[in-house]
């Protein structure tokens, strides 16, 4: 009998401490797969979208751009 309690008390041990690890991990898993698979909206960057194409939108400011470039390739 003492033989038995010997061998069985060590073995119930190591089968509890396995059965506590894979419900920590089933656990840990959900939690992550919650927190990383949860949807992230991207902000918009500005507040209402303008309807038309990029070079209609940088029009008004081509003259500008220019005058800086120029400004900027005549500087050494």
């Amino acid at each position: 009998m003492l033989v038995i309690t010997l061998i069985a008390v060590p073995v119930l041990l190591v089968a509890a401490y396995f059965i506590q690890v894979e419900i920590m991990e089933r656990r840990l898993v959900a939690e992550a797969n919650a927190i990383i698979g949860a949807p992230r909206p991207r902000p918009v960057h500005v507040d209402a979208p303008v309807s038309g194409t990029f070079g209609e939108a940088l029009t008004p400011y081509l003259p500008d751009i220019e005058k800086a470039s120029r400004a900027y390739t005549e500087d050494e």
